[in-house]
């Protein structure tokens, strides 16, 4: 977490999460930020929290370095703990 008083570096980002957890057309939507995070950011790991039937879709994302998914049946915090 950091502070609202200070500004983040990309320098110092080492992970970062995306979350998109609607409708397919969200989830492909997101493909030009991962483009654009690996593109100014090559050091660091993003990884793609998405509903379980969308991970087919991002699984060949080059810029992506691992895909968390969750089955919508199940509640959300059972994939976060």
């Amino acid at each position: 977490m950091v502070p609202r008083n200070r500004s983040i570096h990309l320098d110092d980002l080492r992970r970062i999460l995306l979350i998109r957890l609607s409708s397919l057309g969200d989830v492909l939507l997101m493909t030009p930020l991962v483009n654009l995070l690996r593109r100014v950011c090559p050091h660091i790991e993003i990884d793609v929290l998405t509903k379980a039937e969308y991970r087919d879709l991002l699984r060949s994302h080059p810029g992506i370095t691992r895909i968390l998914s969750f089955d919508s049946e199940e509640p959300l915090r059972h994939t976060l703990s």
